[in-house]
């Protein structure tokens, strides 16, 4: 990841944040599907239950907020591809009973096709 993606806040495939997920995950019946990290220390965590997005927060970045957003908990979601100018694509997904939708931004050359394929899945077909 350029300093410039992480300077705006754009993702790439990884698992930077795999520690912090793991122990709450469900055992036994929660798998990672895929991740990717954000601006420089967050992550973005797909797996077959939820989302869940890891914020490492302060200078040290001891500090961590962890959101988990269930699947069925998502009302819509919308990505928008990077044109030949812009920096970034952008995830945006809707929970139920806010106000706003979240946004995540990713870098131009991520391929979004497993994200699209995956909140499919897990959205529109309630598995």
């Amino acid at each position: 990841m350029s300093l410039i993606d992480k300077a705006a806040g754009n993702a790439t495939e990884g698992d930077r944040n795999l520690e912090v997920v793991r122990p709450i995950l469900m055992e036994d019946v929660e798998v990672v599907e895929i991740s990717y990290n954000l601006a420089f220390r967050d992550s973005l965590v797909f797996t077959n239950l939820r989302l869940i997005h890891v914020d490492r927060q302060g200078m040290t970045g001891k500090k961590i907020r962890t959101t988990s957003i269930p699947w069925k908990k998502i009302s819509w979601f919308s990505v928008e591809n990077a044109g030949r100018f812009d920096l970034d694509a952008e995830l945006d997904v809707k929970v139920h009973g806010e106000a706003s939708p979240q946004r995540f931004r990713f870098g131009k050359n991520v391929d979004l096709s497993p994200i699209l394929k995956t909140l499919g899945r897990h959205v529109l077909t309630g598995c």
